[in-house]
């Protein structure tokens, strides 16, 4: 890991905190702003080698997973837990317990490399400035500060998954 990238934390900080009910606030429901909060959870978000989700039975007996959907976990979980329940309800195992698009996703699965590294910290890189924007920096949009700010995102993220391990090209995070 590359001094750039943050580790994980034990609790949450008051700047996350600050994020996340800032995104809460505006963009599910306003009236948040009115609610109580009387104690918070905290955890690092699990992400695959690959950056896709691992959903279905691991090769230890009796252990299934559903994670590393990162964002798209919210969307997913009616879909994701129709299937699981659909999967661990069955009277007879199968071989195949996740049909459909959530097969791709099986636990013990090849890595899915979608991109190159090159593809890979571009997409990150943008992903970053898009969250840069969410938080409200608001930078000049003139002269060569946009440029800056992008060759900043993009080198950070160069260096971080040159470091990655050879044939080892995680998801844009």
């Amino acid at each position: 890991m590359t001094k750039d990238i943050e580790a994980p934390t034990p609790r949450p900080t008051a700047g996350a905190l600050r994020f996340l009910l800032d995104a809460a606030l505006s963009q599910l429901d306003h009236r948040l702003a009115g609610a109580g909060i009387t104690h918070t959870h905290h955890g690092n978000r699990p992400l695959s080698l690959d950056g896709h989700p691992v959903i279905g039975p691991t090769l230890r007996e009796g252990l299934w997973v559903a994670s590393g959907t990162h964002r798209d976990g919210l969307h997913a979980s009616p879909l994701i837990a129709a299937a699981l329940a659909s999967a661990l309800l069955a009277p007879i195992p199968t071989d195949d317990p996740l049909p459909g698009v959530l097969a791709a996703f099986n636990p013990g699965r090849e890595l899915i490399a979608d991109l190159t590294v090159k593809e890979a910290a571009a997409e990150a890189a943008a992903h970053h400035a898009a969250l840069a924007a969410e938080a409200r920096m608001r930078p000049p949009l003139t002269g060569a500060w946009p440029q800056t700010l992008a060759d900043g995102y993009a080198g950070l993220l160069d260096r971080a998954y040159a470091a990655m391990p050879e044939g080892y090209i995680p998801g844009s995070v």
